[in-house]
């Protein structure tokens, strides 16, 4: 019976240099013997591709932008889910009223990243950094308020 083996990268697959290889080899056998891999991470395709290349990792598909995003071994794009340009419009009103409280933003659409949403065709998720923790999760109870 054929299994899959899904893993996040950061701290789970990669956690220091010699667990990665000791992890690239497990996974090479795993794959080997007819099984699939793949890796789920909240990284944006750009992001990831860094670490692929600098580090020679195999994988089947690759689950992106916390499932926002899939990609088959070849970087085919098999699903993405764009947020809406309502659900756009409401994100970016309610990042203008906690701008004093955000470090920065990165919108990611399936191959690029970009920190301004309009030099993307689609975005599929929106990532904040906030200088305090108190700050991100009062924008995103403000946020939910708003699209519920």
């Amino acid at each position: 019976m054929r299994q899959l083996l899904v893993s996040d990268y950061d701290d789970t697959f990669y956690r220091t240099d010699e667990e990665l290889e000791v992890n690239k080899v497990w996974v090479n056998r795993f794959v080997g013997e007819g099984n699939l891999f793949t890796f789920a991470t909240g990284r944006s395709y750009e992001s990831f591709k860094v670490w692929v290349e600098q580090c020679d990792l195999f994988y089947n598909y690759l689950i992106l932008c916390n499932g926002a995003i899939i990609l088959d071994h070849e970087a085919k794009l098999l699903w993405h889910q764009p947020l809406s340009d309502q659900l756009m419009a409401e994100v970016d009103l309610t990042m203008t009223s906690f701008k004093e409280d955000i470090i920065n933003r990165k919108y990611c659409s399936p191959f690029k990243d970009s920190m301004r949403a309009e030099e993307l065709e689609s975005v599929d998720i929106v990532k904040v950094r906030f200088k305090e923790k108190k700050a991100a999760e009062c924008f995103v109870a403000t946020l939910n308020q708003c699209i519920s």
